[in-house]
């Protein structure tokens, strides 16, 4: 378990171009950019409203009393957005005990672009 360093120090670009923050996740919601827009990657990098919001996020939940949160922040968004997880909650991997547990992700998908059509529409996510 470490920290989430999508859009952080890490980030993956597709062969068309298109900057992900996460290179787990290929999906519309997690592009900041792509390459080929004017500033190319190093605009994407430092102005992408996504990756500039990833950069101050906070996951909340139980995480935010936890004395391991300072070495995880969270654990893996990806994981938890391939297991229907927001990307707010603990990690469901969290070896602290901090989970919520099956039954709070049981029928609670909750997409991340609920906030609009487009890149980068991470609405989910509370600056916790």
């Amino acid at each position: 378990m470490n920290m989430c360093g999508a859009g952080r120090i890490v980030c993956c670009v597709d062969p068309v171009g298109e900057v992900y923050a996460c290179p787990f996740v290929l999906a519309p919601e997690f592009s900041g950019g792509n390459v080929r827009d004017e500033g190319g990657f190093a605009g994407v990098w430092r102005e992408s409203p996504l990756f500039e919001h990833l950069r101050e996020w906070q996951v909340g939940g139980t995480c935010g009393t936890c004395n391991a949160y300072d070495v995880c922040h969270g654990g893996c968004m990806a994981v938890k957005h391939f297991t229907g997880r927001s990307v707010d909650s603990p990690d469901p991997d969290c070896v602290f005990g901090n989970d919520e547990g099956p039954a709070a992700a049981a029928g609670t998908f909750v997409p991340l672009s609920l906030g609009g059509k487009g890149k980068g529409k991470l609405s989910q996510i509370s600056r916790g």
